[in-house]
């Protein structure tokens, strides 16, 4: 794995060098001391850019682990839910299903609100992420995607019509 300073002067270089490539004409000048001096990228500009992608990627991966740990706490939430409503013997069969699938909240999650949404649809619809969303899904279906509730389509606005009168003239 490169140091950081070795990966500054590699960005520094491969800037520099797509600068020369996409201007051949002024590649000459493309040179520390050259004219166009002040157009190639400095270390200092790649140092903090890096840095600036380094910490973007370091909060994003936070963010990712947060709701990672946020979709498995509901997932096993769902889990009890679907455990209270079927034996013993079904739930280690799920269990063993979940088993199968990558160990990721999301999946977690994913797996527990469908195995709770074939055995008690109303507890399901009940803890629908999208409950808030069904009015716009309403437009285009008549379900909700995720739990499956019967939608209401919103009441459509008709304009009057004028009343058509033939004129004499």
């Amino acid at each position: 794995m490169l140091t950081f300073d070795e990966r500054v002067r590699r960005r520094v270089k491969r800037k520099n060098n797509r600068l020369r490539k996409r201007y051949p004409l002024f590649a000459a000048e493309l040179q520390p001391g050259g004219a166009l001096a002040d157009w190639l990228v400095t270390e200092q500009q790649a140092a903090t850019d890096l840095a600036a992608i380094i910490a973007s990627k370091d909060a994003m991966l936070a963010r990712v682990a947060a709701h990672d740990a946020r979709c498995e706490a509901r997932g096993l939430i769902l889990r009890s839910l679907t455990a209270a409503v079927v034996d013993a013997v079904t739930i280690g069969t799920l269990d063993t299903r979940r088993a199968k699938i990558p160990i990721a909240g999301v999946y977690t999650h994913s797996f527990w609100f469908a195995r709770l949404r074939e055995h008690c649809l109303h507890a399901a619809q009940a803890r629908c992420e999208h409950r808030k969303n069904h009015g716009e899904f309403a437009e285009w279906h008549d379900r909700c995607p995720r739990c499956h509730l019967p939608l209401t389509k919103p009441p459509t606005v008709t304009i009057p019509q004028a009343e058509q009168t033939m004129l004499p003239f």
